[in-house]
């Protein structure tokens, strides 16, 4: 009898893995050029990389698995975007994910194909490559969208979170760039608003109908010194929600409301506020003082994830603002309390009106 030894089975682990490697390379992923209904196969090193049309036929999401919800999210690849996206995946549910980084789609892509090989219950990951700043980047998504879901399928779980914090500093009013502005306004605030109407034909009109969740932040209702911009779009996103729910107050079947995560620890931490040079955004000592006491994005990630796809409706639609440091929804979601690591914003909400003013 044949005997396989330890070495064998180490070969044949590493051909499986160079396989699924081999195959990444070859994800139809959505790329912002080129959209053209009938654009040509153009081999790349890998998705993502360099220029790429868009596929004429692109697999869409298990057509097999109808039951398997579906969730889109923008600004995928970093911070509470990308552990939105793991947890969706971990729990079955299909995702679509955009983001302008193409070498770290790719990246995630690649992880998650080889966490399927090893569990069939996890859900499929399809990227778009697209910019969300610019006309081509937004324009790009609804017919990407439509390629990945087919003629049936529907978006249950939407998650608009592409945003920017750049132009930092209180001089920033008068010296950023007009390039500079539009970029973190478009961004943060155009781009959410211009995709809730475009995804709407995508939009699940039945059963339990689509959730849309819009990432704002404490800076949407008290600003802080030398981030004027950046408040700016969330106090925008604010009032983007309040304003649906005057228009579209769970019509079609379609929930609207926004959250504020709270002070996670993501790039826009580590490397913008931490990065910025003090003389330019005196802030910036401050917030390297608050290294290491900050939220993770993953727990940011467990109270959205329970939010869009686990809440009751009612419990959904409760705050046009949801907030993770409301302590009566945190005996819904959390087995511990969730605190503002910053002393000026430690009031937490206990109704529907505080919430609209705490952090």
């Amino acid at each position: 009898m044949k005997i396989f030894r330890p070495n064998t089975y180490f070969s044949l682990i590493t051909l499986c893995v160079s396989m699924i490697l081999f195959l990444s390379f070859f994800q139809p992923t959505v790329h912002a050029n080129n959209l053209s209904e009938k654009s040509s196969l153009t081999r790349a090193t890998s998705p993502g990389i360099g220029t790429q049309n868009l596929l004429e036929e692109i697999p869409p999401l298990a057509p097999e698995e109808p039951h398997r919800k579906v969730a889109f999210i923008t600004g995928v690849t970093r911070g509470i975007g990308r552990a939105v996206a793991e947890l969706f995946l971990e729990n079955g549910i299909h995702v679509i994910g955009v983001a302008r980084d193409a070498v770290a789609l790719q990246a995630f892509y690649t992880n998650n194909l080889l966490k399927n090989s090893i569990s069939r219950r996890r859900g499929e990951l399809k990227t778009i490559v697209a910019d969300l700043s610019t006309d081509a980047g937004q324009d790009s998504v609804a017919l990407a969208v439509a390629r990945y879901l087919g003629e049936n399928g529907k978006l249950d779980l939407v998650l608009l979170n592409a945003g920017v914090i750049k132009p930092l500093g209180p001089k920033a009013i008068f010296t950023a760039s007009a390039d500079e502005i539009r970029r973190c306004l478009r961004t943060n605030l155009e781009s959410a608003v211009v995709l809730t109407g475009a995804l709407y034909p995508f939009y699940n009109k039945k059963n339990e109908g689509t959730r849309i969740m819009y990432v704002s932040s404490i800076a949407g209702e008290r600003p802080g010194g030398g981030t004027a911009f950046y408040s700016t779009t969330k106090a925008g996103l604010d009032q983007w929600v309040r304003a649906m729910l005057k228009d579209a107050p769970g019509g079609d079947k379609v929930s609207f409301a926004g959250v504020n995560p709270g002070n996670v620890e993501t790039d826009i931490h580590s490397k913008d506020l931490r990065g910025e040079d003090p003389l330019n955004f005196p802030r910036a000592t401050f917030f390297n003082q608050m290294k290491g006491k900050l939220m993770s994005a993953e727990k940011a990630a467990e109270y959205i994830v329970w939010l869009l796809n686990t809440a009751p409706k009612e419990e959904f639609l409760k705050y046009p603002k949801h907030n993770i440091y409301n302590s009566e929804q945190q005996k819904l979601w959390s087995t511990e309390p969730v605190l503002d690591p910053y002393p000026a914003t430690q009031t937490i909400p206990v109704s529907k009106s505080s919430a609209l003013r705490s952090p």
